[in-house]
């Protein structure tokens, strides 16, 4: 039989890089306790979210002004801050005079900027996350820079008129399905009171999850093993919504740098980045000297687990 694969990409409590800003941080008791009644009724049945192609026309408080083609799929529900691209922008600023890049292709190699050229992301597979340095959107941004736009400015310039048009009111958990790879992604966005992982919000989760794979069953019967990559299963808080065979043994995939699966870790609900992450990140990079150095400055690597589909089948007592 043909195996396909659902694949769980998952990216909650969000970021974005002004140092100088003191933001709200999830505590441990947010993450695992408290606040939020479970819906009473039966979650509707969740449909794919629309995979998008295209930006909208950028908002007039864009301080630089992209290409039109640029799309970027990141973080779903939170809107991102500027912190969270710059952050990057120092990251690649260290790789680049470590491993001798242009910074330009140290963004395309080590950061989630690729994502202004094409819909790249960690549920894509492997073969398509080609990353081509002549995409003509990734070419418009090394232009952009080498005539003195600011990086960061540029990409979330891009991200506003893009996936930050988006809804934010959508359940935890959501999905797309990408019909020429017959693949499932599930996307996790903490909510704007970031109650999404606490214990008593366990049910509305569970109540997503059992939806989304009704809809699994019912619309792409032949999907057969789902995928999860995120940091967020070293949370108990997070591994608990799921099949426990699904968790039970997650394999570290290390430091990949060019997907939000990696990034997300460093920022909070409302899309800043955590100064308490943040800060001993860049100290730890700035004082690096080789890529394994690097890696070890990222608080958590990105975990991946693998199960039948017919396990989430069962937990959830779904029919296929």
């Amino acid at each position: 039989m043909t195996r396909r694969l659902v694949t769980v990409v998952s990216s909650a409590d969000h970021v974005t890089v002004d140092f100088g800003v003191v933001t709200e941080r999830l505590t441990g008791a947010e993450a695992s306790g408290a606040a939020l009644e479970p819906a009473p009724e039966e979650a509707a049945e969740l449909r794919p979210v629309p995979r998008q192609s295209k930006l909208f026309a950028l908002r007039q408080r864009a301080q630089v002004r992209a290409p039109g083609g640029f799309p970027p799929r990141t973080i779903d529900r939170v809107l991102l801050d500027r912190s969270y691209f710059a952050l990057q922008a120092k990251f690649a600023t260290r790789v680049a005079h470590i491993e001798g890049l242009a910074f330009g292709e140290a963004c395309r190699l080590h950061t989630a900027f690729y994502a202004l050229a094409r819909d790249n992301d960690a549920g894509v597979a492997p073969e398509r996350n080609d990353f081509d340095p002549c995409h003509a959107d990734w070419l418009a941004f090394l232009e952009a820079i080498e005539t003195g736009a600011d990086p960061i400015d540029y990409v979330h310039s891009a991200y506003l008129a893009g996936d930050a048009q988006g809804e934010t009111d959508s359940p935890c958990f959501t999905f797309t399905y990408w019909p020429e790879d017959e693949l499932v992604r599930i996307h996790f966005g903490n909510d704007s009171q970031g109650t999404g992982l606490e214990l008593r919000a366990v049910g509305d989760r569970h109540r997503e999850l059992q939806a989304i794979f009704r809809t699994v069953a019912r619309d792409h019967p032949e999907a057969a093993v789902v995928r999860g990559t995120s940091w967020l299963y070293h949370l108990e808080a997070y591994r608990r919504l799921f099949p426990p065979p699904f968790v039970a043994s997650p394999q570290s995939i290390g430091y990949p740098h060019q997907f939000a699966a990696l990034w997300a870790q460093f920022i909070d609900r409302y899309g800043v980045v955590k100064p308490a992450l943040a800060t001993p990140f860049v100290s730890a990079i700035e004082t690096a000297t080789t890529t394994a150095e690097l890696d070890a400055a990222f608080p958590l690597d990105v975990l991946a687990t693998t199960s039948e589909v017919g396990v989430f089948y069962d937990y959830f007592g779904v029919s296929p």
